[in-house]
């Protein structure tokens, strides 16, 4: 790690990685938290009135609700350019 350093490598890795606001990161994280878990919880009670056990409703609506609870939070771009 050290010889990566000394020539350079590592430094520009993470000066080429735009910065986003902190708070917007952590509030968009929480909110998608949030919104995972009131989904698995509603799915949880469906599937248990159903007649199903209840963690396989909550594992179904955290399947559909996903990564970025259907694309309705949308993350600020991070990460290096392919280029």
């Amino acid at each position: 790690m050290t010889n990566l350093i000394a020539i350079g490598i590592v430094p520009n890795l993470l000066a080429t990685a735009p910065e986003a606001e902190p708070s917007v990161v952590l509030g968009g994280v929480l909110l998608s938290l949030v919104v995972i878990y009131l989904a698995s919880k509603i799915g949880g009670e469906f599937s248990n009135w159903l007649g199903f056990p209840p963690v396989l409703g909550e594992l179904v609506a955290g399947v559909i609700v996903g990564y970025s609870a259907l694309h309705l939070l949308v993350f600020p771009e991070g990460g290096a350019s392919s280029s």
